[in-house]
C-alpha cells in the first residue's frame, strides 16, 4: 500500500466518522457504524498515480506560496519607496 494514499484515506475516514458519529457529550462510534463502513483499496498502480497527483499539487502549492512571498516583498519595497518619496510619477498627457 502506498503511504501517501493510506495517509489521505485515513484523513478522509476520520472526517467521515466525525460527521456520522452520534452526537452526545462525546461522539461515539459503535460496532454497527464500523461494520457498515467499506474501505476501498484500489490497485497499487492507481495508488501510485494518486501519489503523483498529490505530489504535483503540493509542488504547485509551494510554488504559489513562494510567489506570494516574492510579491509581498516587492509590494513592501514599493511601499517603502513611495513613503520615502523615491517613486517617480509618470503622468500621461
Amino acid at each position: 500500500m502506498n503511504k501517501i494514499f493510506l495517509l489521505k484515506a485515513l484523513n478522509q475516514i476520520t472526517k467521515h466518522f466525525q460527521e456520522i458519529a452520534p452526537d452526545g457529550t462525546q461522539p461515539n462510534l459503535n460496532t454497527t457504524i464500523m461494520k457498515e463502513f467499506e474501505f476501498i483499496l484500489p490497485p497499487l498502480a492507481l495508488q501510485e498515480k494518486f501519489k503523483l497527483i498529490v505530489d504535483n499539487i503540493n509542488e504547485a502549492k509551494k510554488a504559489n506560496a513562494d510567489a506570494l512571498v516574492g510579491a509581498e516583498s516587492l509590494f513592501n519595497s514599493i511601499c517603502l519607496r513611495a513613503f520615502r518619496g523615491d517613486l517617480a510619477l509618470n503622468k500621461v498627457a
